[in-house]
């Protein structure tokens, strides 16, 4: 599995690198600097992301337990200036810019997946997040960011939700480099309350529970059509039952 991956990347990676797969001028429209980035990307210009993660969870009342996955076929195609549609492969979610000015950058959004399972039937998962920036300097923003998601199924199970609110820093530490930290308090009925990979079954149903974590993430745009986004998040503080998620994630983005 390891060497799949290592092949799928490299070759994912050099031969982007290589064939230039020829960007159009509208990209120069979309900055390298993620701390001047708008919330959605420009009319015309595309892109293909390939994210990855791995996540382990410990509690004490179930043994500890891992989970990886990764999914290349993940594309953004813009509308406008201020609406993108989310491909998975097919249209499954919709971001919209509702406001990018030199200090203030405001955004949403939602995700609509759906699956089948033999033992819940049909299910559907929305997700919506809104994201809202504020930039204190050319270098230093504040960003906010709540979402709400929710497990409904078909098979008459209960409805799962989960919601939180994350804040923290940008740091732009280079024109090609940045830094985000942030720290994230959740509540959740039935539901991972951070929102991670762990399976919603595991999680007790008709419990509210609280939760706080923290996270630290990181945008390196090491090619003008490339970005290499990885993030680790830690959550379990103030956990009830001691349950503690550890989660690395990972996003390839190629545009054009």
């Amino acid at each position: 599995m390891r060497t799949q991956l290592k092949l799928l990347l490299s070759l994912c990676i050099f031969g982007g690198l290589f064939t230039g797969c020829a960007s159009g001028p509208e990209l120069d429209k979309y900055p390298r600097r993620e701390i001047d980035r708008p919330y959605t990307l420009p009319k015309g210009v595309a892109a293909w992301h390939i994210p990855g993660g791995y996540t382990n969870t410990v509690s004490n009342s179930a043994p500890a337990a891992s989970a990886g996955l990764i999914y290349p076929l993940v594309w953004e195609s813009s509308l406008s200036d201020d609406w993108n549609l989310i491909w998975f492969p097919i249209p499954l979610g919709v971001s919209h810019q509702i406001m990018n000015t030199d200090k203030t950058r405001l955004g949403f959004s939602f995700l609509s997946g759906f699956g089948y399972g033999s033992s819940q039937g049909w299910f559907f998962s929305p997700t919506l997040s809104v994201s809202d920036r504020h930039k204190i300097s050319n270098d230093i923003a504040i960003e906010v960011t709540p979402s709400v998601a929710f497990d409904i199924t078909t098979g008459g199970g209960p409805v799962r939700w989960a919601a939180n609110v994350s804040t923290g820093p940008v740091l732009q530490l280079s024109d090609e480099f940045a830094l985000k930290y942030s720290l994230v308090l959740g509540v959740a009925n039935g539901k991972d309350v951070m929102s991670g990979f762990q399976d919603s079954s595991s999680v007790p149903v008709g419990v509210t529970s609280f939760n706080m974590g923290m996270g630290m993430s990181a945008v390196w745009s090491f090619a003008r059509q490339w970005d290499f986004r990885p993030s680790y998040s830690y959550s379990g503080i103030g956990s009830q039952n001691g349950q503690q998620n550890n989660t690395l994630f990972a996003d390839i983005v190629y545009f054009w």
